[in-house]
């Protein structure tokens, strides 16, 4: 009988008949009796929707997928038939009249993007064909491409289950896989984990999803927008993370006082375990700099985490963090395998000391245009030092210990225990050293490394150069402090150095004279001593005083004494000290 109508008004006439009597429809029969734009009819075991609403009021489907839209005038016909031409929701009321005897549903576009995405994994699942699943692959690409073209922005079905085809041919879901190089933002993704990942993480070219001919830039935005294909990096949102996480956090800013528990909310890059067992050190680099979330993740004051908390005795989580380091920042950190808080930056002369070698010249670093001033101050952000008395203790040693393979003839030595020292001046933190530590010294008229538990160090020589040059002398400044810096170091001075006199031949003539001259001096001595007087002035000043008014110099023709059970006759121009007196 329907298809002997013969115009849209009687069909419309029969359809309101049959519902409105329900011995028509009360064993569940459904009719044959819709018709498609076409003017064809639509059979009744088809999913019928209500016309598109979309922008050109058209929906692409596959030609396997078994859907199909009612003819637009037919439907204005149901409508007035029905009486729901004023009705806010119009689709839907039609809906519920006529689906007691049609197998028909309301226009909405996620629904039926659902519905061809299950399709076709089904197919795809029962495909024993590589070429036949690519196939059906394309087809589905190609109607959700036109769709989501056409689809108003306030549409967002869920397409987690689109299947894609990959470099490596497979088909693997969409929100998984990466923009390969076959795509402007994808060149950079390729460029930097090409060794990384596999094929099968990388999207094939459009021309291979069957999208060649369409714009790249819409093309791209699809993938991107609507299939959630990464650009670099796959994100994901997460709460309550890691306890490690949290200590992270108070390490890197004060815990509040009467703090309780914690509500943390956290963005997290996923794969890590796969990124950071492959990727090399300036390629993790120029990821951080150019990918713009990560980048923003970096900073601990504009990240987007949410670490919120509540004190003791307290229900609710009123307080905030404003300034924290993120999770993202806590895996680069903690998770890779580069150990950023021993990198020295900003000092070319010394970069020897880094375990990590940073090729600022790197050609992907010339490629996408990334300064030296940049990763520098990436590198700071993530934790390397400027300034070395930033650096813990035991980098500082570990630092001094292997200076003897780092810098053999020892050009940077002296340079580095100087800096080493200013860490100790500010921390009053001694090093840490191995025993079979070197430390580079002078031995006579040798300069090299010598075990440090032979080394010495004296503030000003008051020993006779045989003694001297028997023992390896710290290559370091005279007068910063001989306790302080013999302490530091762990080696050893001379003041221990028991020394007897056993014959002098005085020179009293030079002696009367020298002595004239420096009592006639003492004062200038006096004020000069005293005018590099800083800390513990009277202390100081008392024992300055002492000893320029007890000074004392004997010149001799000759002198013979004991050092250490040594007997020894000292040579021209040597000198000893006995108390006060040289």
């Amino acid at each position: 009988m329907a298809n002997k109508l013969k115009t849209i008004n009687e069909r419309a006439e029969l359809v309101y008949i049959l519902v409105k009597n329900s011995e028509f429809h009360s064993d569940g029969q459904k009719y044959s009796i819709l018709i498609n734009e076409l003017k064809e009819i639509i059979n009744k075991n088809i999913s019928v929707f209500t016309p598109p609403t979309t922008k050109s009021e058209k929906f692409d489907i596959p030609d396997f997928i078994k859907i199909d839209f009612l003819n637009k005038d037919f439907y204005r016909k149901l409508l007035n038939e029905f009486h729901l031409q004023d009705s806010r929701e119009k689709a839907r009321e039609l809906q519920r009249e006529i689906k007691e005897i049609s197998n028909i549903s309301s226009f909405e576009p996620a629904n039926i993007i659902n519905k061809i995405i299950t399709e076709s994994n089904r197919r795809i699942k029962k495909s024993k064909s590589k070429k036949k699943t690519s196939e059906i692959i394309r087809k589905m690409i190609k109607s959700l491409f036109l769709n989501y073209k056409d689809l108003k922005e306030t549409t967002r079905p869920d397409t987690s289950k689109v299947q894609i085809i990959t470099k490596s041919g497979k088909a693997y879901n969409a929100n998984n896989l990466y923009l390969s190089s076959d795509y402007s933002s994808g060149k950079l993704t390729e460029d930097i984990f090409a060794d990384v990942f596999p094929k099968n993480l990388f999207v094939a070219s459009k021309k291979t999803l069957g999208l060649g001919k369409k714009n790249e830039f819409e093309v791209e935005t699809f993938l991107t927008d609507f299939l959630n294909v990464n650009i670099h990096t796959k994100f994901k949102k997460d709460e309550y993370p890691e306890y490690d996480y949290e200590k992270f956090v108070f390490d890197s800013v004060n815990k509040p006082n009467n703090y309780s528990e914690s509500s943390i909310n956290i963005t997290k890059i996923e794969n890590t375990d796969i990124i950071f067992d492959k990727i090399s050190f300036e390629k993790l680099l120029l990821w951080i700099l150019k990918d713009n979330y990560i980048f923003k993740q970096i900073d601990n004051r504009f990240n987007d985490d949410s670490f919120t908390y509540k004190k003791a005795r307290e229900w609710y989580f009123h307080h905030s963090l404003d300034s924290k380091p993120s999770y993202i920042k806590y895996q680069i950190i903690t998770k890779s395998p580069y150990i950023f808080s021993e990198l020295f930056v900003n000092n070319e002369k010394l970069s020897f000391i880094n375990e990590l070698k940073i090729d600022y010249k790197h050609p992907l670093f010339e490629k996408y245009d990334v300064s030296e001033e940049e990763i520098n101050n990436l590198l700071l952000e993530l934790g390397a030092k400027e300034n070395f008395e930033d650096f813990s203790i035991e980098r500082i040693s570990k630092i001094i210990t292997e200076l003897k393979g780092k810098d053999p003839k020892g050009k940077n030595a002296q340079n580095i225990y100087k800096l080493a020292f200013e860490h100790y001046k500010k921390n009053k933190i001694e090093l840490n050293l191995n025993e079979n530590t070197f430390l580079f010294s002078k031995k006579g008229n040798e300069l090299d490394y010598f075990p440090n538990e032979e080394i010495y160090y004296t503030d000003n020589i008051t020993l006779p150069k045989k003694i001297i040059n028997q023992h390896p002398i710290l290559n370091f400044p005279k007068r910063v402090g001989e306790s302080q810096v013999s302490k530091f170091f762990g080696i050893k001075t001379f003041k221990d150095y028991h020394i007897e006199i056993k014959n002098a031949e005085l020179n009293k003539k030079l002696t009367a004279e020298i002595n004239e001259y420096i009592t006639e001096i003492k004062p200038y001595l006096l004020t000069i001593r005293l005018s590099k007087i800083t800390a513990d002035k009277q202390k100081q000043i008392n024992r300055e005083s002492n000893s320029i008014k007890n000074l004392e110099i004997k010149i001799c023709h000759s002198i013979n004494c004991t050092i250490e059970d040594s007997e020894i006759e000292l040579e021209d121009f040597d000198f000893i000290k006995s108390e006060n007196k040289f």
